[in-house]
């Protein structure tokens, strides 16, 4: 019967699971859970800076692993710190990471301070990021809840290692991101006064962003990237003089910005196709595939989602939000002018 036991809780190892609070280990501070047939053990180590529990409480934990004493007695061993709690978390919270619709690509964790996990999904209809968050952040804050008000950023993936990495640094604003893809190295270059809030205190955020992502990500000003390329570029000349050819490039982009849309309704006369919004073919074959075949489609999509969906290039999807702009622009000019002629109309009335 106890190697049934033992059995019946090793099938749960990777896996939540929810026991009474007993009692804590005045010396060591291990707390005690009673899990009905086995003793939950939490040490000190596996347990958030932020857990305060009381007798009586209901705690929910990771099973890390199983064992039977000398004493014939079964001892289940607990975390709390693990970030596979947090996805444990996700998977019973979220319905669609629990179907498989949204898949989590990444995740890291620093316990009772932050954690930064990365979503996604091939359906187009759905919002990955939104989907976990919620309405005014409804579905994750029962997550919270269980880790104490440790914080979450949930972000969207992307193939893009550059958009990727640019999301994981918001809300602080990216200059330049350069990719090294063989050394798989980032060099994420900020604004001078954004370097405390992109490396977050003690290196936190930097640190969370790169085990997340599984980039190695450095982090410079632009002061300091501007001394690196210069003397880059000489060490370029240098080399071109004496005739030696450089046989590794690492490439850099321009600025990664994902402008926020506002969540706001425009009505386009349903005659215009995309057609006449004079994209290339090549651009224009791409968004169709993805699902992109209308123009109202575009309204409220931003680059990132255009590079991710559709496989643009950051120039090309630049190019399409820049007219999408331009023809809500010209929409919201139209409703100006209509509501003008309004108020004309009823002062001509009065």
């Amino acid at each position: 019967e106890l190697l049934l036991i033992e059995q019946n809780f090793k099938v749960k190892i990777g896996e939540i699971i929810g026991g009474d609070y007993q009692r804590r280990h005045k010396k060591t501070g291990t707390i005690y859970i009673n899990l009905g047939k086995a003793e939950g053990i939490l040490p000190v180590k596996e347990q958030s800076p932020r857990d305060r529990f009381n007798e009586g409480d209901r705690i929910k934990c990771l099973v890390k692993d199983v064992q039977i004493t000398k004493k014939k007695e079964i001892k289940v061993l607990l975390s709390r710190v693990d970030p596979l709690f947090v996805k444990k978390l996700f998977e019973q919270e979220i319905p669609e990471i629990y179907d498989k619709t949204i898949e989590i690509k990444g995740i890291a964790r620093e316990a009772g301070k932050k954690t930064k996990i990365i979503v996604h999904t091939k359906k187009l209809n759905i919002d990955p990021v939104g989907s976990c968050v919620g309405m005014k952040g409804v579905r994750i804050q029962s997550i919270v809840q269980e880790l104490n008000g440790e914080m979450i950023d949930v972000v969207r993936w992307s193939d893009n290692p550059k958009v990727l990495i640019a999301s994981l640094f918001k809300p602080a604003s990216i200059l330049y991101i350069a990719i090294d893809e063989k050394a798989k190295k980032a060099t994420v270059v900020v604004k001078n006064d954004q370097l405390a809030l992109a490396i977050g205190p003690k290196g936190l955020n930097a640190k969370l962003a790169a085990r997340a992502s599984g980039w190695n990500i450095e982090i410079k000003t632009e002061n300091e990237y501007e001394e690196v390329r210069k003397q880059e570029e000489a060490r370029i000349a240098a080399e071109e003089t004496l005739g030696i050819s450089r046989k590794h490039k690492t490439e850099t982009t321009q600025p990664v910005e994902e402008k926020e849309i506002e969540e706001v309704e425009y009505q386009i006369d349903e005659s215009y196709t995309l057609d006449d919004l004079g994209l290339p073919p090549t651009i224009q074959k791409k968004l169709v595939k993805a699902g992109f075949d209308k123009i109202e489609k575009l309204i409220e999509v931003d680059e990132a989602t255009l590079i991710d969906k559709a496989g643009l290039t950051i120039k090309q999807a630049q190019k399409v939000v820049s007219i999408m702009k331009e023809v809500v622009d010209v929409v919201e000019e139209d409703v100006e002018v209509e509501d003008t002629k309004e108020e004309k109309d009823k002062k001509a009335d009065e």
